[in-house]
C-alpha cells in the first residue's frame, strides 16, 4: 500500500480534505441538462457548380459547372449559335479546366473538386 495503516484511516498529517481544495458546489458540472436531446447534422449547403448555374447568366459559368444543357440555350439566345457539335471539345476543355481531381485509394475513382475563382 502507498500509505501506512494509520494514514489510510484518515489520521495522517498532510491528508487532503474536500473543504481544503476550495472547490465550490456550483462549479461542479452536472452534465447536460437535456439528456434526451438528439444531435442533428447541419445541411451541407449548395455546391460550387450549383451556385455557378444559379447565380450567373454567363454560358461559360454553366459550361464550367458541367450544365451543358442550360449553357446551350444561353449561347443560342446571346450569340445566335444553332449547331453546338463543333463546340463540344471546347465545352469539355472548359469543364475540365474548372475542376481538379484528387487521387483516392487504389481501385477507387478520384474525387473531383470544383475550383473557386472568388477569394474567400
Amino acid at each position: 500500500a502507498l500509505w501506512g495503516a494509520g494514514e489510510a484511516a484518515g489520521g495522517a498529517k498532510g491528508e487532503w480534505e474536500i473543504d481544503d481544495l476550495g472547490i465550490e458546489d456550483d462549479l461542479v458540472d452536472e452534465g447536460p441538462s437535456d439528456v434526451g436531446a438528439a444531435f442533428f447534422f447541419p445541411n451541407p449547403g449548395r455546391g460550387l457548380p450549383k451556385q455557378w448555374t444559379e447565380n450567373s447568366q454567363l454560358a461559360v459559368d454553366h459550361i464550367a459547372a458541367g450544365a451543358f444543357e442550360s449553357a446551350m440555350p444561353l449561347l443560342s439566345r446571346q450569340c445566335g449559335i444553332a449547331d453546338f457539335e463543333p463546340l463540344k471539345p471546347f465545352f469539355l476543355s472548359v469543364y475540365m479546366g474548372a475542376n481538379a481531381a484528387a487521387p483516392a485509394l487504389p481501385m477507387l475513382p478520384s474525387h473531383p473538386y470544383p475550383l473557386n475563382r472568388a477569394a474567400p
